[in-house]
């Protein structure tokens, strides 16, 4: 469990992987993207449901060209103050937004897991039903080495909202205190009915962190069925025959929403198999696109906000 080696209450030492699963070894990829690090009390979630429910209105939809217009945000610390400043910072001092003024358990929360200076930005996310944010990768702008996770605190949530990452479906379940590298290729959709909030945190790691030894339960977690090459070649040459007909849009959430549903051959991603379709179709600027949009959102200019 490298990624979280050295932090959290345990003195330093390797944390040790514990997944409630038996078919431990399938999930060792998952495990050091996901992971469960601590809980939250109901009476606790059920106080920031509250304090939260009159600012959701407010949340701004967020870098709109990486989803579907669903995913909406409100920084919670950040280094402006400024409650529509969602953009990660490094190494600049965080402070609270004036939003966390009414909401001492929200703060409470925060502050008992991430001392203050730890936080890069803490927001709540709203994510509503028939979103989705396309496969990608965060930090890509951010300083490789540096010791920074993601951390999620689920407080209104249902099974149908499902984080996606290393050929698995993960429904962060309330109650507990999560953790995300969001290095690895991932993606979250929502198939229910009312809206997913999140309380999303970056902060560095420190042994100062109020984390626990990292586990995953299998309530949570099922795996994708994996797309083989040659099935993924038939895949390019259906969602080619939409371009050609004149349906390019077809294309595209057919082809993104494939991430959700299948584990994708090694080195293959969402973006690139768009592209191919276009390619396949005779659409040059289609295909280029996508090839552009594959480098954004996997690495080349993906500036997280």
């Amino acid at each position: 469990m490298d990624y979280l080696e050295g932090s959290g209450r345990t003195g330093g030492e390797k944390l040790r992987p514990h997944i409630d699963r038996e078919d431990s070894e399938a999930l060792e990829e998952l495990f050091g993207t996901v992971a469960q690090v601590g809980s939250v009390s109901p009476e606790d979630i059920e106080a920031m449901q509250a304090e939260l429910a009159p600012h959701l209105p407010d949340a701004r939809t967020n870098y709109d060209d990486y989803q579907n217009g669903e995913w909406r945000l409100l920084a919670l610390y950040n280094n402006s103050g400024d409650p529509n400043d969602t953009t990660v910072r490094e190494n600049e001092a965080v402070q609270p937004t004036p939003l966390l003024a009414a909401m001492p358990t929200v703060r409470k929360v925060l502050d008992g897991f991430f001392p203050q200076d730890s936080i890069v930005l803490a927001r709540v996310a709203r994510f509503s039903p028939g979103g989705r944010l396309w496969e990608h990768v965060d930090y890509t702008e951010l300083t490789d080495n540096a010791p920074r996770l993601r951390f999620h605190i689920p407080i209104a949530t249902e099974r149908e909202a499902v984080l996606v990452t290393a050929g698995h479906s993960v429904h962060m379940g309330a109650g507990h205190l999560w953790v995300l590298n969001p290095r690895g290729a991932h993606g979250i959709a929502h198939k229910g009915y009312r809206d997913r909030i999140h309380l999303i945190v970056d902060a560095t790691i420190s042994e100062r962190l109020a984390i626990t030894p990292p586990r995953l339960d299998a309530e949570f977690i099922q795996q994708l069925e994996e797309l083989t090459e040659d099935e993924t070649q038939n895949r390019i040459r259906a969602l080619a025959r939409f371009v050609i007909e004149g349906n390019s849009e077809k294309t595209i959430s057919d082809g993104l929403d494939l991430f959700y549903r299948f584990k994708l051959p090694s080195g293959q991603t969402t973006h690139r198999i768009v592209a191919a379709a276009f390619a396949l179709a005779g659409d040059d600027e289609g295909y280029k696109k996508w090839l552009q949009k594959d480098a954004e959102y996997m690495g080349g200019g993906f500036k997280h906000d």
